[in-house]
């Protein structure tokens, strides 16, 4: 019960504090910062460079699955119980760092993270190669709810403008109330940045989805219009085409123009 208890202070004065404080911020359409929960320290954060897709040791590389589809498109994970503690990993090849305009979503995966006691909320300057996950899928999101901006190739150490220490086993102290400033942020640098909003050429929806069929999609199709019209005759020619076509690449293509346009890092 008291731990119950503890739990129910603890999110209602994190929201008193976000609607009446700095994180008010994060309820704009095209948020200043953005926030990420994780159970790494600053200190691996810092050594890794930043956070990072997976597999990558360079903030800023492409990866071939720059399908943000993909990304979102995660399995729920349960505990030996059958209850729902939230979702999965993204593929190993996933080119994205999930982060949302929501403190209280970060606070509240920092909290329910399984991975420790002791977890972060990471706060950090937005540019554009963090996209608006709501807004590229529209009624394709899978998880709405989430208010995510994915990183195209992540963001750099100095990006990150501060840190807030949740410490679950003395919620009392309240760590998560102090933010923690970044030394080495770079303000000068990323100042005048916001989001990318919307990319529908990153979407990646799978060859068969009928979302290429639809605006604002139908344009960014990796696949002919003259491929996906052919008569009843030519249905095995057809096909041949549908399959050849990749929305990985054609995202994948994509997302090196974009990056290589913005020459952020």
């Amino acid at each position: 019960m008291g731990k119950r208890q503890n739990l129910l202070v603890f999110f209602y004065l994190a929201s008193f504090w976000f609607l009446s404080g700095e994180a008010a911020f994060s309820s704009w359409t095209d948020p200043k910062f953005v926030y990420r929960g994780d159970d790494r320290p600053p200190k691996r954060i810092k050594e890794a460079g930043g956070f990072l897709p997976k597999g990558l040791t360079t903030v800023g590389v492409v990866t071939p699955n720059i399908s943000l589809y993909n990304h979102v498109d995660v399995p729920e994970e349960f505990d030996e119980d059958g209850n729902q503690i939230g979702l999965g990993s993204t593929p190993d090849d996933d080119g994205y760092v999930s982060f949302t305009k929501s403190f209280i979503l970060a606070l509240g995966y920092a909290f329910y993270s399984r991975k420790g006691d002791t977890t972060y909320i990471y706060k950090v300057k937005s540019t554009p190669n963090m996209i608006d996950v709501a807004k590229t899928l529209g009624k394709y999101n899978l998880y709405g709810e989430e208010d995510e901006f994915s990183a195209l190739g992540g963001v750099k150490w100095d990006q990150i403008v501060s840190w807030y220490k949740v410490d679950r086993n003395n919620l009392h102290s309240f760590s998560w109330l102090r933010g923690i400033r970044n030394e080495d942020y770079n303000g000068v640098r990323y100042r005048g940045f916001r989001t990318g909003g919307a990319q529908y050429s990153l979407a990646g929806f799978p060859p068969d989805h009928k979302a290429w069929d639809e605006e604002p999609w139908k344009q960014f199709r990796p696949c002919s219009e003259e491929s996906r019209t052919s008569s009843d005759k030519e249905n095995d020619k057809k096909a041949r085409g549908y399959l050849a076509c990749n929305p990985k690449k054609g995202a994948f293509k994509a997302a090196k123009k974009y990056m290589a346009k913005l020459k952020l890092y």
